[in-house]
């Protein structure tokens, strides 16, 4: 059994439940989690840091929907979401100026 580690949490998130008090996916349960958009891999994080708990990548949602209808952006749709140029190899090449 593989156990989900534990991410304490941010500024951000906390602020992100206390502004909703229902899931925003299925609008009928209390929000209790918080669904990163954009997943927190490790290697999303070596390559975006703290712009993975960026507000706009944050989701209030209850537990039956964070684990059975909450969905992931791609690097793409992420980096478009924040207006940033994507960091991610599969994407292609960043020019540094």
């Amino acid at each position: 059994m593989n156990a989900r580690k534990y991410y304490e949490m941010t500024e951000n998130m906390k602020h992100e439940l206390s502004l909703f008090s229902v899931c925003v996916i299925c609008r009928d349960e209390i929000a209790t989690q918080i669904h990163h958009k954009f997943s927190q891999t490790k290697h999303n994080i070596k390559l975006y840091g703290n712009l993975i708990h960026h507000p706009d990548n944050l989701q209030a949602v209850c537990h039956n929907c964070h684990m059975n209808r909450a969905h992931h952006l791609s690097e793409r749709e992420f980096c478009d979401m924040l207006s940033i140029q994507p960091r991610g190899k599969s994407i292609g090449t960043v020019t540094v100026l």
